[in-house]
């Protein structure tokens, strides 16, 4: 008798801008992160391991929604099945310590430790892959040829509890690193509105407003799209019929005159409106 298909508790189908996946020690406050950027259900408890499976919630930076995905901890540097193919899987890595731990130092060197075994190499650029290049041209010995660069940022969580600003002090003397780095309190709410940001320049991704002509502008849900798209990419978007009927489009904002003209193969920049016209 054939058994039924096995259910993959760490994979989660990507929504919103981006996937953001969290990784860290036990306690080091992912879920309390989670649970205070989003409406998702998880257990925030004092005792490790409180988290079984991966638990997705959606963050918003400004009116773009950015998923996060809490994950069970890392122990020893080591991470339960599945959740190599999650971090491999996200746009990008959150990467947690506790500002109140003895062994902070260690939590972000097990972390590291965790990614190169895996032939992950973090790194806070939005085009890792040409940062990845840019290295081959210049010393093929100075990367592993097997690491591929994945896009992270290092955050240090708990900046409310009592010494945590001179234990960030320390870490900051005592580790070098060319992570991007941001102190935060789940707690207090202190610092996450700036991760968000962080989050999004990350994702390297724009948002763009759709406007139907003789109508305002739909800032309720706007398009995310990869850096660098067209007016003809956000048409694919919109319908496939749009992009192949497309004449002209006016837009506002960013580097143009308002309500200019422009053709299909326009470049558009973060909160552009756009007017397509078939």
């Amino acid at each position: 008798m054939g058994g039924g298909a096995v259910h993959d508790v760490y994979n989660v189908p990507k929504g919103g801008a981006g996937q953001v996946v969290l990784l860290g020690a036990p306690n080091v406050g992912k879920s309390s992160i989670v649970g205070a950027l989003t409406a998702a259900k998880v257990d925030i408890a004092e005792f490790p391991f409180s988290t079984h499976a991966a638990v997705p919630g959606m963050a918003h930076h400004e009116d773009v929604p950015v998923q996060l995905v809490d994950m069970p901890p890392v122990m020893d540097g080591h991470a339960q099945g599945g959740m190599i193919n999650a971090l491999r899987r996200a746009d990008v890595l959150l990467i947690i310590i506790d500002l109140t731990a003895i062994e902070i130092v260690d939590q972000y060197e097990q972390a590291m430790k965790l990614l190169a075994d895996h032939q992950m190499k973090p790194v806070s650029s939005a085009d890792p892959q040409s940062e990845h290049d840019e290295m081959e041209e210049r010393d093929l010995d100075a990367i592993e040829a097997t690491a591929l660069p994945k896009r992270a940022i290092l955050v240090a969580n708990k900046l409310d509890a009592p010494g945590a600003k001179e234990n960030y002090d320390t870490f900051l003397e005592l580790v070098s690193t060319d992570l991007r780095m941001r102190a935060i309190s789940a707690t207090s709410g202190e610092g996450l509105k700036e991760m968000l940001a962080d989050l999004f320049e990350l994702l390297n991704v724009i948002r763009v407003y759709a406007k139907k002509p003789g109508k305002p502008a739909d800032k309720e849900s706007p398009f995310t799209l990869p850096v660098g798209s067209t007016v003809f990419d956000m048409a694919l978007h919109v319908h496939k019929d749009v992009a192949e009927n497309l004449k002209t489009a006016r837009i506002w904002g960013g580097t143009v005159h308002d309500g200019q003209q422009v053709t299909g193969a326009h470049v558009l920049t973060d909160k552009n409106t756009v007017e397509l016209h078939v």
